[in-house]
């Protein structure tokens, strides 16, 4: 299957609160209806919503879990995608950027990377995250599903390990220094710049199966959850 790849998300409540500032957050598309984002996507209204912060403080490690029917309104983000993103011609053409409507149905907190950032990386913050939700977002994965309408799916756990499954094939196994690093994502959550490319290279890996990957590859704000592909040395 072909490789994934980026998408641009907002957060669009049904009852949107003036209050909130939007921030926009990468994510990996991972097929036509389902987006896989990192938990700082929720970093703007993790601390303005008590049912929200509750769900998320309350994940168990390593146990995938379905978002609250309850929650549907507050998870809505609306998704925007580049279909023409792998073409070289497009010329800064960005009029084809398509938006959907979706929602997060459910999440899973890292096990591994609970353990790494709790003994690695204890003084470490997101850059302007919330200070109080930050080490709960850390190692939280959300998966999105594209609905374009207001309906709330009924989303079970065997389905949603079946959309991730598509990444099993092309997940990283080993992780080495040197290798070239390219990471696909949506700078300072703007359209204009969807699908943007940094490079650079793996400068060391820590953590419990190598969980964690350090890099030089410039990552601006908005970057987070969008794809990294490593190509080993011997390549």
């Amino acid at each position: 299957m072909d490789s994934p790849s980026s998408a641009l998300l907002l957060h669009s409540p049904i009852d949107k609160d003036s209050r909130i500032t939007l921030r926009g957050s990468s994510g990996i598309s991972i097929s036509k209806n389902w987006i896989l984002t990192h938990g700082t996507a929720l970093d703007p209204i993790i601390d303005k919503s008590p049912a929200i912060s509750n769900f998320i403080t309350n994940l168990v490690p390593g146990e995938l879990t379905i978002a609250p029917r309850k929650l549907a309104n507050e998870l809505k983000f609306r998704v925007y995608r580049d279909p023409e993103i792998d073409d070289d011609s497009r010329s800064g053409d960005y009029s084809h950027v398509q938006e959907h409507l979706g929602s997060v149905v459910a999440a899973w907190k890292c096990p591994l990377l609970t353990k790494t950032f709790n003994e690695f990386f204890e003084t470490f913050n997101f850059p302007k995250s919330s200070i109080k939700f930050d080490r709960f977002l850390r190692p939280i994965y959300l998966l999105v599903l594209i609905t374009d309408s207001d309906g709330k799916s009924i989303v079970e756990i065997p389905t949603v390990k079946q959309a991730l499954s598509c990444l099993l094939d092309q997940a990283l196994r080993n992780s080495i220094r040197g290798s070239s690093v390219e990471i696909e994502s949506t700078p300072f959550g703007n359209p204009v710049f969807i699908g943007s490319i940094a490079r650079g290279v793996i400068s060391n890996v820590v953590g419990d199966e190598g969980c964690v990957i350090m890099t030089d590859a410039y990552a601006f704000p908005g970057s987070e959850g969008g794809p990294v592909y490593v190509i080993p040395p011997d390549w």
